[in-house]
């Protein structure tokens, strides 16, 4: 049993007093890239956007010098270029982080030292939450971490420590009723997961976009952030937070000011939204143009010539060419 939303947890065995002071801050699904989102194709530039959010984040580390819990999908893909690697390492703070699927070449766990989220961790910006290595952070409020990365089953905890907080990272498409999509695996209902949570005190969770938050009975806290940058259009209303995990065991949603972020215009959504079978058709001539040996800048043009898209969007999409190497 569950009770979706907000609520006051009691407090947590001895040390663990009801206070103010913060014991870590919890984030996730940043997908650090090089390049604007097509729905932020209007942002002059997306290194400035992500500075943005990263700045709050660096300021929030300092003024409460506590961890930085990271669960997963640092960079959108593993293996961006050396500038995107380069301004991870200048503006992020230490981050003690698990590596989702964007982070691992194949989504394949066992290949994450030929990433880019490897090579943080090489650098010491990444304590790496490994399966089975717990992590024992010693601050005002002693906390334990235990790592879950993308693809490694999640277990519950049979024996937690009367004196540290128990804190499971976990990168897995967890959802609820209000917060899954069509096609969402059913193993992977909160619902379905609640023994695999049994034991922590807190639970992290990354990869829904979605945020939520909600109790389980006589278990956990569960925890999902949400997306750190909003980066597709049907995340405008989304407000990017992160959680305050406070001494007593209750977390605060602090949310991101996003107030100069720029989506695309309403009007331009329609070429966002093709259909099936525009979509399936414009693939049709694609490889029929590549047939006549025109290659795919032409085949583009050709598309938005005989296509009902705005001026604007034509703009973007000649624009994005011009990048493309």
């Amino acid at each position: 049993k569950r009770v979706e939303g907000t609520y006051e947890r009691e407090s947590l065995p001895p040390l663990r007093k009801s206070t103010e002071e913060i014991a870590a801050i919890f984030c996730s699904d940043m997908h650090i890239w090089g390049k604007s989102p097509i729905a932020r194709s209007r942002e002059s530039d997306w290194f400035s956007v992500m500075d943005r959010s990263f700045s709050q984040l660096r300021v929030l580390a300092n003024t409460h010098q506590c961890p930085v819990i990271m669960a997963g999908d640092l960079f959108d893909r593993w293996n961006p270029n050396p500038e995107t690697i380069n301004f991870a390492l200048s503006k992020l703070p230490v981050l003690h982080a698990i590596p989702g699927q964007h982070d691992l070449p194949a989504h394949n766990w066992s290949d994450v030292r030929k990433s880019a989220f490897w090579t943080l961790v090489e650098a010491g910006k990444i304590v790496l939450l490994e399966p089975n290595k717990p992590v024992e952070v010693k601050g005002r409020f002693p906390i334990r971490l235990w790592g879950f990365p993308f693809g490694i089953p999640v277990k519950p905890l049979h024996d937690p420590h009367d004196l540290l907080i128990e804190i499971a990272v976990i990168h897995i498409y967890v959802w609820t009723k209000n917060t899954g999509h069509f096609g969402a695996d059913e193993g992977n209902r909160l619902k379905r997961i609640t023994k695999q949570l049994q034991g922590y005190d807190v639970v992290v969770i990354g990869d829904n976009h979605t945020p939520f938050s909600c109790r389980l009975e006589d278990g956990p806290r569960i925890w999902n952030c949400g997306t750190f940058f909003r980066r597709k259009m049907d995340e405008r209303k989304i407000k990017p937070a992160v959680g305050l995990l406070r001494g007593d065991g209750t977390i605060e949603r602090q949310y991101m000011d996003v107030s100069e972020d720029v989506f695309l215009d309403e009007k331009d959504e329609a070429f966002l939204k093709l259909t099936d079978g525009e979509m399936n058709s414009f693939m049709t001539e694609l490889t029929r143009l590549a047939d006549a040996a025109i290659d795919f800048r032409e085949a583009v043009h050709v598309m938005l010539r005989s296509s009902n898209v705005s001026d604007e969007v034509k703009k973007i999409v000649l624009a994005s060419l011009e990048k493309t190497p």
